[in-house]
């Protein structure tokens, strides 16, 4: 199916990291060719960083169809990315 490249790419960590970069906050959008990898040609990657105490940390990000309903999907990783932070920086500030 087609899914299985994709599936497999998600299991090879190294790939995923260099995908998504550093830390650094901000929105990223990837279209297909943009993403340079051909198990992901017909997808789409959101990716958002996420911070603790304002530091940032990491990412998190929605694979779908290059088709997907973008703002909806944008406000989906962007309030996750703002809730991930604030309940990682509470975790922190109660140690």
């Amino acid at each position: 199916t087609q899914m299985r490249p994709v599936l497999d790419f998600l299991n090879r960590t190294e790939d995923v990291a260099a995908l998504l970069g550093d830390g650094r906050s901000g929105l990223r959008i990837g279209i297909g060719a943009e993403l340079n990898r051909p198990e992901l040609l017909n997808c789409s990657v959101v990716s958002v960083g996420y911070r603790i105490n304002g530091t940032p940390c990491g990412r998190i990000a929605l694979i779908g169809s290059t088709r997907m309903n973008y703002p909806r999907i944008i406000a989906i990783a962007e309030y996750f990315s703002e809730r991930i932070s604030q309940m990682l920086t509470d975790m922190l500030r109660n140690e």
